[in-house]
Order: structure tokens, then sequence, then C-alpha cells
């Protein structure tokens, strides 16, 4: 299984959202991000193509 991890602005391209929506569903449980050690959000492509999928969004970019 891959577990290729992006930035929080290529997964909110990727969603066609913001970047602020994202963070905002971090803190709320809705998405989860991964962390890095040194703080900071990632997302692995998988999940973000579940979420999109569960969620009915469309995906603005494919990676």
């Amino acid at each position: 299984m891959e577990k290729k991890g992006v930035t929080v602005k290529i997964a909110a391209e990727v969603l066609g959202v913001s970047v602020n929506t994202l963070r905002k569903w971090d803190k709320e449980g809705v998405l989860k991000a991964q962390r890095k050690d040194n703080g900071y959000r990632y997302y692995h492509i998988r999940e973000l193509e579940k979420f999109a999928k569960t969620h009915k969004l469309r995906r603005k970019k494919r990676l």
C-alpha cells in the first residue's frame, strides 16, 4: 500500500477547498492530517481520494 503524503496546499488543491478549510477539518476531526516531526501537516493521497468520494467532492487536481 502506497503511503505517499502531500502538503496541505496540494491537498486543498486536490479537494477544491481552501487551506483554512483543511486546517478547520483537521481541528474538528472531519479529515485528520498526519504530522511530520517538524509539526507540519500532511495527507495521504489514498485518504484524500476516499474522503472526496465519500463526501462527493469533485477533485480539482489528480496526483
